[in-house]
């Protein structure tokens, strides 16, 4: 049963979670301790309400904010896969736009999140569009574009996410023009290169850029 306390913290959390992500100074340091002491007694309800208020906080996120809420969630137990993957299909939406800072952190979130892809597949599916679309922008800050190539990579070895991936081989051919990129361009081809249809279209391509 949901004690009131447990009720007011979950209403108190959104508000609470922007402040600790996007504001600066005094404030910011205030509520980020107070998520320190709630993650010590979190109740189920209150981590749905951590999870679910966080692509709504990432809005303004600043530099000290990122700093923060990424290791926050890598200590931050949630046995709700559901949540989980609520919380994915609402950072999509923060991939596509808002600063490099918030792209950053949405994508190092959704890092995070997929430890529960085997468990709750449409978690990653949900987001690996949206990934791609960035890791292939290569106008976006290196300090977004190589972390979405590296989960790109990550997820690869999903049969439905790699569907997905090769479809936008040229694409990630192309960005081994770029040198920062290159190294996680070349993992990530090399492991879309273990099919073989995707080798011929590897070789038809480096042949047309030849020529």
């Amino acid at each position: 049963m949901v004690s009131h306390l447990d009720h007011v913290i979950s209403k108190a959390v959104p508000n609470l979670l922007a402040i600790a992500i996007g504001e600066e100074g005094d404030q910011q340091a205030e509520a980020q301790d107070a998520f320190k002491h709630i993650k010590k007694n979190a109740t189920e309800e209150t981590l749905r309400s951590i999870f679910s208020a966080v692509p709504s906080s990432l809005a303004n996120t600043t530099t000290v904010g990122r700093d923060f809420v990424v290791p926050f969630f890598k200590t931050l137990q949630n046995s709700d896969g559901n949540s989980a993957s609520s919380v994915a299909r609402s950072l999509a939406s923060v991939l596509k736009s808002g600063s490099w800072n918030t792209r950053g952190t949405a994508i190092e979130l959704a890092h995070i999140y997929s430890k529960y892809r085997n468990t709750f597949p449409q978690l990653i599916y949900d987001t690996i569009s949206d990934l791609i679309l960035v890791a292939l922008d290569e106008k976006i800050h290196s300090e977004v574009c190589i972390p979405a190539l590296d989960l790109v990579v990550l997820v690869s070895n999903d049969d439905k996410c790699f569907d997905e991936i090769k479809r936008s081989l040229p694409q990630f051919i192309l960005l081994l023009e770029h040198e920062r990129l290159r190294l996680p361009a070349v993992r990530l081809i090399s492991l879309l290169a273990q099919d073989n249809n995707v080798r011929k279209a590897i070789l038809s391509q480096t042949i047309s850029l030849s020529t």
